[in-house]
């Protein structure tokens, strides 16, 4: 796959592509579920608009890719390397970001809710990230496409039993 474009053709559930070499490779608007990227060689590859449902990224080089765009639903990025890659209006739901860099990530319009993990250390609205759990962002979370939300609205009330 090495280079190779596979974009808006690609759906997989449960695939293991740990340890393979994705280089440049061009994985935009792909749709998985449960994929694993384990130690995977990802370096600028892209994938912008891409919808991934609890894939596994975990000690994968990543270094400038592209998720621009992209939905990461529970995806998994512990110990990966992201330095200088591209999170601008991404969606993050629950995606675990405690790489071993993400200096110079590019996250400007990522929306990510309270259930994403980030380093310690690492300030995601300094970065530019939008967080959707928080109250006043609250409405816009219902009406993302795609996603399924599990707040509850405690503005709505319930019709009286009758």
């Amino acid at each position: 796959m090495r280079g190779q474009e596979v974009s808006r053709s690609f759906c997989s559930l449960g695939q293991n592509l740990n340890r393979a070499n994705l280089r440049n490779s061009d994985l935009s608007g792909t749709v998985a579920w449960r994929l694993t990227f384990w130690s995977a060689q990802a370096e600028g590859a892209s994938f912008s608009k891409a919808v991934l449902n609890g894939v596994d990224f975990g000690d994968a080089n990543l270094h400038n890719a592209n998720f621009a765009g992209a939905i990461l639903v529970d995806a998994d990025f512990r110990g990966s390397e992201l330095e200088g890659s591209d999170f601008s209006s991404t969606f993050l739901q629950g995606a675990n970001l405690r790489a071993r860099s993400l200096k110079d990530i590019n996250l400007r319009g990522a929306l990510y809710d309270n259930k994403t993990a980030w380093p310690s250390e690492f300030d995601p609205i300094k970065a530019g990230a939008n967080n959707v759990s928080a109250p006043a962002f609250g409405p816009v979370r219902s009406r993302i496409p795609g996603i399924v939300s599990h707040s509850v609205d405690s503005t709505r009330r319930s019709a009286p039993q009758r």
